[in-house]
């Protein structure tokens, strides 16, 4: 991580600390797992390690084009580092967009009828149903039912399918 941000900097701005042991670990990438079936959604909170797990993830991604929710507090830096949204569009076609603080969802873009030949733009076709109601709820947009009852609204055979 300190080839990412400076310990000093982490303190004073990103609200984290370092601690002075270290430790020995194992670190797969995406790509080396075996999944069954397409993969639909990757959720990334890895504190400043972000790229790196989009990067080790590369064929998943470019194979199965899953959602992506990620944790990328330098895009809400002030100004922002767009590195993390850069490669999502340039790499790999996709478009992120702010869901609350720190968090940005990324799916398949498409071309802007407005703009031929420029950045693409979210395709909300790429978004499952209901995906929105479900987010508005889990960022505080939407406070008066219980996430129970929004997914229940998304899915009306939720609450049979967990029990």
């Amino acid at each position: 991580v300190e080839q990412q941000i400076a310990p000093d900097k982490v303190v004073r701005e990103a609200n984290l600390r370092y601690e002075k042991r270290r430790e020995r670990l194992h670190v797969r990438r995406l790509d080396d797992f075996q999944f069954v079936g397409r993969v639909r959604l990757i959720k990334i909170d890895v504190e400043f390690m972000e790229l790196g797990v989009i990067l080790g993830g590369r064929r998943t991604i470019k194979r199965d084009r899953p959602i992506i929710w990620v944790e990328n507090e330098p895009y809400f830096d002030d100004p922002p580092n767009r590195t993390l949204v850069d490669t999502m569009h340039d790499a790999f076609g996709y478009v992120c967009k702010s869901v609350a603080r720190l968090e940005l969802v990324c799916a398949p873009g498409k071309p802007d009828p407005k703009n031929p030949g420029g950045r693409l733009v979210q395709d909300e076709a790429a978004l499952p149903r209901g995906f929105k109601r479900v987010v508005s709820h889990l960022t505080g947009e939407v406070k008066d039912v219980h996430l129970w009852r929004a997914l229940s609204e998304v899915d009306p055979d939720f609450a049979r399918k967990i029990e």
